[in-house]
């Protein structure tokens, strides 16, 4: 009896970490939302909605809630047991009061001025971190030249290339940054599927590293020459600014600011 207890006690704990819980996240018109990130409240697991807005993600012991995020929608907090079924409703952007006088700024102006004084002080608060990362990349054809269109057909049997989805590109990985810059980054299982075309099918498109970019940098490296924050300190010599509204989450005024290249 001894044995038989502590063998359905060990498989009980199995079937407990081996639940999951599943979904489908749609709009205020029930259109499905890709790429929701969706994670237990209070902890750092988590994963995103696909293409047709369902999601999967592993039972957690430690939280009772998942938390449904996106930009441009309100967030949004519901039980484990209603999951099933998640509708997310768009963030309602108010307009701020302003007095128009003659050459006045816009108020825009004023929030990007704060934000580059506080700059360095994010910048600097924290000087190491780990994470574990889940990227998904997504390379589209819209149309293909002729030459090239003709040329691919006389070297694959299958007529070469199409318009539509080329390549969707999956991994997992782990991420430890320590500045000022050591990074080291550990790729646990990487999926590739769309290309039929010998080693690039192989080649997974995901590298954490091509895009830990911050804004409080004031440089962003998205090129060579590398893009001028907005909030650098030279920002305002290269951008123009106009606030469109704002919205509270969780008690916080987040502000929406068009910025707009010189």
């Amino acid at each position: 009896m001894k044995y038989l207890f502590t063998f359905l006690i060990a498989l009980c704990i199995s079937a407990l970490q081996a639940q999951s819980f599943t979904g489908k996240i749609v709009d205020e018109n029930k259109q499905a939302l890709p790429f929701v990130n969706v994670y237990w409240k209070g902890t750092t697991a988590g994963t995103s909605s696909n293409l047709e807005g369902k999601f999967s993600i592993p039972a957690n012991a430690s939280s009772d809630s998942l938390v449904f995020r996106m930009v441009g929608y309100r967030e949004l907090v519901l039980p484990k047991s209603k999951i099933s079924s998640v509708q997310l409703q768009p963030d309602v952007v108010n307009l701020k009061t302003v007095e128009i006088k003659v050459l006045r700024k816009d108020p825009a102006y004023g929030i990007i001025k704060k934000a580059i004084k506080r700059r360095k002080f994010h910048l600097e608060q924290v000087n190491a971190y780990t994470a574990d990362i889940y990227m998904k990349s997504r390379m589209d054809i819209v149309s293909i030249p002729e030459i090239f269109l003709k040329q691919m057909k006389e070297d694959t049997a299958d007529g070469g290339l199409k318009p539509g989805i080329f390549s969707v590109s999956e991994s997992v990985a782990k991420i430890a940054v320590e500045k000022p810059n050591k990074i080291k980054e550990e790729m646990i299982a990487s999926k590739v599927s769309g290309t039929p075309f010998g080693e690039l099918s192989e080649y997974s498109w995901n590298r954490a590293q091509q895009v830990l970019v911050s804004f409080y940098e004031s440089v962003i490296p998205f090129s060579e020459r590398g893009i001028i924050s907005p909030i650098a300190p030279t920002a305002l010599a290269f951008y123009d600014y106009k606030l469109l509204g704002f919205y509270t989450e969780n008690g916080v005024i987040i502000n929406k600011i068009q910025v707009i290249p010189k």
